[in-house]
């Protein structure tokens, strides 16, 4: 088994069952996680920011900083093109709002990643199967790739988000 690490800005893809990929510190930042049905293959990326337009290119190599160029990258790296959504589910976890903020609502870098993911997603006919968004409190990823299983992990806990192949959520014991 294979451990598969995304800082800020990165992004992988498994199609080995034994992997798993980890986003560790999503704060305002978002890791979207793709599962492609027909191929069985996850890719993850955790982005930093909504979108490159209107700031400097100061990182042209990597695009993963961004939710849009990065999602059009991960659709790359999985081989699908971009009219194929109805083979890809998702997963969107982060988008934490960590400080307390009383500034515009456009400054709400976590929010705002939130809600470009959202569009995209919805454009690219993707389903978001389940997220874990928003609050104050930050998050890590991990997804066992043979079957897909997200879990999410807060200070002093860890669920079980979604499993992707199976198309459900997952179930938390009461």
């Amino acid at each position: 088994m294979a451990t598969l690490s995304i800082g800020i800005g990165e992004m992988c893809v498994s199609s080995r069952p034994d992997d798993e990929i980890v986003a560790l510190g999503l704060g305002s930042c978002v890791a979207i996680v793709l599962y492609d049905r027909r191929t069985t293959t996850v890719g993850a990326i955790h982005a930093m920011l909504p979108t490159r337009k209107g700031l400097r290119d100061s990182d042209g190599e990597r695009p993963g900083r961004y939710v849009d160029e990065g999602l059009e990258k991960l659709f790359e790296m999985m081989r699908v093109r971009t009219g194929h959504g109805t083979r890809l589910a998702c997963a969107l976890v982060g988008g934490a709002a960590m400080f307390e903020f009383t500034g515009p609502s456009n400054l709400d870098i976590g929010k705002n990643n939130v809600k470009m993911s959202q569009e995209l997603l919805r454009h690219f006919g993707i389903p978001i199967l389940a997220s874990d968004i928003g609050g104050n409190q930050g998050r890590s990823v991990t997804v066992v790739v043979g079957g897909a299983m997200v879990h999410v992990r807060t200070v002093g806990a860890q669920k079980p988000l979604v499993s992707l192949a199976q198309g459900n959520r997952a179930r938390t014991a009461a």
